[in-house]
């Protein structure tokens, strides 16, 4: 009898050592729950690399959310006397432009000097005419636009897209020269891809007369 209760007493003792043990072993998972939780497979680092994380997700936010922030247009009035009616940019830097025979204006980003609108009229009537003695809009696209793509408006205007050297947006302008000759002008744009609508309104809305 003493030798049994000897060996039970034993067997009880094995079962409460294995039972300790147990739970010390399921104690040491703890680790894996942070893991999950800051979805990283090394909880060293998690922390870390949630933070990086969350700010690089932050910047990009930022960055889309300015190329997409729409541009405000408003009309232009001091255009009116060169007979133009054109919508451009509010609160962009305004400067003028200036030739021999041409003048007008460059509105610029000041967040981007690569967005920029620039409206401009010439009195030059020789410059546009073609060898039939009809106006030809496409003799006088400003020079330095690159890739141009014509589209025909009417006999006297034309629609057209282009790039510029340096620049990563496209550009889009309009030109329309005088039903009696007197010169032309055009309007071109140079916008961020998520304002393109800007860019078609501004073009849609461009008119000459003279």
């Amino acid at each position: 009898m003493k030798t049994q209760a000897t060996t039970v007493g034993a067997v009880m003792c094995a079962l409460l050592l294995v039972t300790a043990c147990g739970a010390t072993s399921q104690t040491s998972f703890t680790p894996s729950a942070n893991t999950t939780t800051n979805g990283q497979s090394s909880p060293g680092n998690s922390s870390n690399s949630t933070n990086h994380s969350n700010h690089t997700n932050t910047n990009d936010t930022t960055a889309s959310s300015q190329s997409e922030t729409p541009i405000k247009l408003v009309p232009f009035s001091d255009a009116t006397s060169s007979g133009i009616q054109v919508q451009v940019p509010a609160n962009w830097t305004q400067t003028p432009v200036r030739g021999g025979d041409y003048s007008g204006w460059k509105f610029t980003n000041p967040s981007d000097p690569n967005q920029v609108e620039v409206v401009v009229s010439s009195t030059c009537v020789g410059c546009y005419m073609g060898s039939n003695g009809k106006p030809d809009p496409t003799k006088v696209v400003p020079q330095g636009d690159e890739n141009v793509h014509v589209s025909p408006r009417t006999d006297n205007a034309i629609t057209y897209q282009f790039t510029k050297s340096g620049n990563p947006y496209q550009g889009r302008g309009a030109l329309i020269t005088s039903t009696d000759n007197a010169g032309y002008a055009y309007v071109e744009t140079l916008f961020a891809k998520g304002r393109t609508d800007a860019s078609q309104n501004v073009i849609a809305g461009f008119q000459f007369h003279r």
